[in-house]
């Protein structure tokens, strides 16, 4: 199941991978918070820098229902400097995307 979903997730289709992103919740709520920092934690911290808007605004999304799932304290472990991070990028996208982020983050 693992190589489908990091597959899918790349896939250059950005609607098959909006698809995946919110189903991500789901399958970090039924594989456990262990096995999602392991093998999926990176792939959805990717998604923050994606070429599309769509995307890195479902990624944000998708972090507010990974807090809710995993608690604030796994966010403040794993997340939040990740995030926080991402303001130092060259890229202005990224740096927005790090204060909508932040926004939808401080809601939880």
């Amino acid at each position: 199941l693992l190589p489908a979903i990091v597959e899918l997730a790349e896939d250059p289709k950005w609607r098959v991978r909006l698809a995946i992103i919110e189903h991500m919740p789901l399958l970090a709520e039924q594989l456990g918070v262990e096995f999602f920092d392991e093998k999926l934690n990176s792939l959805c911290m990717s998604w923050l820098v994606d070429g599309v808007f769509a995307i890195r605004s479902a990624a944000t999304s998708n972090l507010k229902r990974l807090v809710a799932i995993f608690g604030m304290e796994w966010a403040q472990n794993t997340i939040i400097t990740k995030v926080l991070s991402m303001a130092r990028d060259p890229n202005y996208l990224h740096r927005m995307t790090t204060l909508f982020a932040i926004n939808v983050l401080a809601e939880v």
